[in-house]
C-alpha cells in the first residue's frame, strides 16, 4: 500500500495510535539494548532496527504534519508535540473551550 492509500484509509484517531506504537517499539528495543540481555551479535542488528524504526517514525511525523484541518493540528500538537490543550489554544490563537470541545469530539 502506498502512502496516499494508507492516509486515505486512516482516520484521525488511528494515526495517533500508530505514532504511539512507533514510540513504544523504539522504547522497548532501547530498553533491551540497555539492559544487557542481548548478545554481542544481536546488538548491531538491534541498533540497525532501532534506526529503521526512528526513520519510520520521522517519516510518519513528517507525513502527519502535512495533514490539513483543525482536528489534525490539535492531535499532532497534543500527541506528537506533547502540548497541553491550554498551550494548543494559545498556539492556534483559539479559545481553550473550543480546543477542548474539538479534542473531545475527535478522540
Amino acid at each position: 500500500m502506498n502512502t496516499l492509500e494508507w492516509v486515505g484509509k486512516m482516520g484521525t484517531y488511528e494515526w495517533v495510535i500508530d505514532n504511539i506504537n512507533f514510540r513504544n517499539k523504539i522504547d522497548a528495543w532501547i530498553q533491551r539494548l540497555s539492559d544487557g540481555s542481548l548478545t554481542d551479535q544481536q546488538i548491531p542488528v538491534v541498533k540497525k532496527y532501532i534506526g529503521e524504526l526512528i526513520q519510520g517514525e520521522t517519516e510518519f511525523i513528517n507525513l502527519v504534519t502535512e495533514f490539513k484541518g483543525r482536528g489534525n493540528q490539535i492531535l499532532k500538537l497534543k500527541y506528537i508535540d506533547g502540548l497541553t490543550l491550554e498551550v494548543i489554544s494559545v498556539t492556534l490563537k483559539v479559545d481553550d473551550s473550543v480546543i477542548a470541545k474539538k479534542h473531545a469530539k475527535i478522540t
